[in-house]
């Protein structure tokens, strides 16, 4: 209990005899101070605070909700395909692909900031997409988005990254709230 010392109690056990013990705590509640929780500069990593911070630096391409709806982007293949990004199908699923060195390198998905698979990022509505950000290389991916392992073939982000952020309330709010 707050405001209370430690007590310590010393007494004997015996085999094959019982020892009861009561402790009673007085019910009453103690106030304690307000508890005050400040943002760190992790904000910016992650939603659409942080699509728009790296938009303003300036490394890889950004598709905004705006240019959906203006280009009427119906599905990803669209709106990453003026990306140079495709989708390679095969018996694994769908996965986004960008050309390294003249072959098609497969690239990490993340939505939401959380790894994905590509078969995710192809089942999207279009209607329901904040922002894309599309990382064509390790040289211009955010570490946070440049794990690969097993996912990519222990390549670890060499063919870049696609990253989806879906709309929420926030993702609504202008990029300058």
């Amino acid at each position: 209990m707050l405001g209370r010392s430690s007590s310590t109690y010393s007494f004997a056990l015996s085999a094959g005899k019982t020892k009861r013990i009561q402790v009673l705590v007085d019910p009453g509640a103690v106030e304690l101070e307000p508890i005050v929780v400040r943002a760190s500069n992790l904000e910016h990593r992650w939603g659409m605070s942080g699509f728009y911070a790296r938009r303003r630096i300036g490394f890889g391409y950004f598709i905004t909700r705006e240019q959906i709806e203006t280009y009427h982007y119906t599905t990803m293949q669209q709106a990453l395909g003026t990306r140079g990004v495709t989708f390679l199908c095969g018996r694994n699923g769908c996965n986004p692909t960008a050309l390294i060195d003249g072959q098609r390198c497969r690239m990490m998905a993340y939505v939401d900031g959380l790894p994905a698979f590509g078969d995710d990022l192809t089942s999207l509505p279009t209607s329901e997409i904040a922002g894309i950000e599309v990382y064509r290389s390790n040289f211009d991916t955010p570490t946070e988005f440049s794990v690969g392992g097993v996912f990519n073939g222990g390549t670890v982000g060499r063919c870049g990254s696609v990253v989806v952020w879906m709309r929420d309330w926030r993702s609504d709010l202008p990029e300058d709230w």
